[in-house]
């Protein structure tokens, strides 16, 4: 059976119908705040919209500690800014103010975030009803579709969500004649609303105090649409009774939905109005838990998510909306401890959606006192030494950590350069370089690793022969043919990657991330022999026989946590030997390297006949100063990245 993965929707829209047409909000909300005063207005056009001004103090901290909360149960969360309509027809009142400070601290937190505020700008009178703030068949079809398609970008293991026809033609219009609701004194519209075309049997069942008061099953029409009782524009007004109340039953804590037909499942937090948007989702979700937060006691919502189990966490939220409970009884401030205090143990996310850890500054004379005995040993030997310092993922001036959180990783390898430097070895930073380029940065990096895409690795080995052979003087290259990814097939494999960061959470987290395979389209001939502390394994042939390692590539399975990233040579390699017939230069070169080293160290085989790989922290046989007592080299290049010194000090001891 295939296993279903889980989802959870928050949906809080602003505006319960009676507050869009009164001046006060609904007998069974909470005003936290006493400066919550929203009142009807009608513009020249006699359309009916809330001017809202609405206190987000609590609100943000409920936020917060809810993706705090999130945090510490590794748990993403999707924020959704709604239209409001008072925006929407250019109303001057507080909306544009809470949406910017929401704004704010969503992008303080890095909290994912997808913004339809300003959706129905263009043609307000096709998205909300004239004379209530609720949104039409359109608008409820735009907000469902913007956030479907959210998901499947960035949760892309969601298969249902895949189907286009959920979000396109999957659906028939159907209209109830003057049932839209309106004051007493206004005009009743049409109301209308989307019904699936397919006939897949839902089950819908009501709880109260987490025990089940009703279960109703059957299509769509019988399942969901409960309640079509609409009285006539002669009769009087009712709004129970009509429009959105349509969907679904009223008095409940929460109520679920299932559909056998899918796998996926959403928690969906909400006040009435979305039951619309609800009843489409159902479509996408083998189950959805829709609960109702004006029934929820002010900590008991935090209870209740706990005896739950779900992936992902979607906020749908109108700001301007603070007749809410709030989420933890005592909140007061907004904290981000849980983040600070395990930010060198446990993932977070940055700025770019990229899964990071931080590192405090490191000594590194540990270090430093190896390199110096390698280069005086090296000296002796006639080997020339190049030591290149790849990116390390936090970029300086570029990656922005949530607030609270610092990383001092590329201070640490400034001042172990600046020592290499004064001991005459050989520097490459390709942090420098990349700072130069201009490059895009945002997806150098993959999301759920700290390691660069096989991309940037490519530009990072372009990086190393061009010095080599212009700064230092190497004859490799000459006419750049080994550089040039016209001569390469590139192949990319997308959402097959789930690596280490990703681990400490769930597929959703962040998503998937890519693999990319480059290999020449020229002929080569390899023989390749790793040495894994005694086992032995040899390969032979073309470069992408040799040199790929084909146990990593079942890209039809499963998405794998570590091994995909090791594509090119082998996740295990203390001790590696490479020959390619078919390459220029015949020079021994040994590589002393890290993982980050293994996509350059493939490419760089094209240049040279004989490699050998030596890797320090994995190498229980015997020690690099052992090997260059066995055997001589003409060059040795060193492949780190910048948090090596104390991540694995190993990694530096040489003897």
């Amino acid at each position: 059976m295939k296993k279903a993965i889980s989802f959870i929707l928050i949906v809080c829209i602003a505006f319960s119908f009676s507050s869009c047409i009164s001046e006060t909000p609904h007998s069974s909300e909470t005003n936290t705040t006493t400066s919550n005063e929203n009142t009807v207005c009608i513009n020249e056009n006699g359309v009916f919209t809330l001017n809202c001004a609405a206190d987000l103090k609590q609100y943000k901290i409920d936020v917060a500690n809810l993706y705090n909360y999130l945090y510490n149960i590794k748990k993403p969360l999707l924020y959704v800014s709604i239209p409001v309509k008072s925006q929407s027809y250019g109303l001057n009142d507080a909306t544009a103010v809470n949406k910017a400070e929401m704004k704010n601290l969503i992008d303080s937190l890095f909290i994912d975030y997808l913004d339809l505020s300003h959706s129905f700008d263009t043609s307000p009178g096709d998205y909300y009803y004239k004379n209530n703030c609720l949104y039409t068949a359109n608008g409820n079809f735009l907000i469902y579709q913007k956030i479907a398609e959210k998901i499947g970008s960035y949760y892309s293991i969601l298969t249902d969500i895949k189907d286009k026809s959920l979000i396109t033609d999957g659906y028939n219009l159907k209209t109830l004649s003057s049932a839209a609701p309106a004051p007493k004194e206004a005009e009743r519209e049409d109301y209308s609303y989307y019904v699936p075309k397919g006939s897949n049997n839902l089950s819908v069942s009501y709880y109260n105090d987490r025990n089940q008061t009703s279960k109703i099953s059957g299509i769509f029409t019988k399942s969901i649409a409960l309640e079509i009782k609409f009285h006539t524009e002669s009769e009087s007004y009712d709004a129970s009774l009509t429009g959105e109340k349509l969907m679904f039953e009223r008095h409940y804590d929460y109520f679920t939905v299932s559909n056998a037909a899918k796998t996926n499942s959403a928690i969906i937090l909400h006040n009435l109005d979305d039951l619309s948007i609800i009843s489409l989702m159902s479509q996408c979700f083998g189950k959805i838990t829709a609960i109702d937060v004006r029934n929820i006691s002010n900590d008991n919502l935090i209870t209740l998510l706990d005896s739950l189990d779900a992936d992902v966490y979607i906020s749908l939220v109108d700001e301007n909306r603070a007749y809410h409970k709030p989420y933890y009884k005592s909140s007061e401030t907004i904290s981000n401890n849980a983040l600070k205090e395990n930010s060198s143990a446990y993932p977070f996310k940055d700025n770019n959606r990229m899964l990071q850890v931080a590192y405090k500054t490191s000594e590194i004379n540990t270090a430093l006192g190896y390199m110096k005995d390698l280069v005086k040993v090296l000296k002796e030997k006639g080997t020339d030494l190049f030591f290149v310092q790849t990116p390390f993922k936090v970029l300086e001036n570029e990656t922005v950590l949530p607030e609270g959180i610092t990383d001092e990783t590329n201070e640490t390898a400034d001042r172990f350069l600046a020592e290499l430097d004064k001991i005459g070895v050989n520097i490459l930073d390709l942090r420098q370089n990349l700072k130069e380029s201009g490059m895009d940065t945002s997806d150098f990096f993959f999301k759920t690793d700290h390691h660069w895409t096989h991309r940037s690795a490519f530009w990072g080995y372009t990086q190393i022969v061009n010095a080599l052979r212009d700064d230092w003087g190497h004859n490799v290259n000459p006419d750049g043919y080994y550089t040039n990814l016209d001569n390469f097939v590139v192949k990319d494999i997308k959402n097959c990657y789930f690596a280490h960061f990703g681990t400490y959470y769930n597929k959703l987290f962040v998503g998937l991330d890519d693999i990319t395979l480059i290999y020449p389209k020229f002929e080569t001939k390899y023989t390749y022999m790793n040495n894994q502390n005694g086992k032995i394994i040899n390969r032979s042939g073309s470069f992408f026989d040799a040199i790929l390692d084909s146990s990593t590539m079942n890209y039809n399975e499963e998405p794998v946590t570590s091994t995909r990233y090791h594509t090119y040579i082998n996740a295990s390699c203390p001790y590696v030997e490479i020959t390619n017939e078919s390459a220029p230069c015949d020079i021994n070169l040994l590589i002393v390297k890290d993982s980050f080293s293994l996509p350059v160290i493939a490419w760089l085989s094209l240049n040279y006949k004989h490699i050998t790989v030596y890797d320090a922290a994995q190498n229980t046989q015997f020690t690099l100063y052992q090997l260059l007592e066995k055997k001589s080299f003409d060059m040795m290049l060193m492949i780190y990245n910048p948090d090596i010194c104390f991540v694995l000090p190993r990694q530096y001891k040489f003897k």
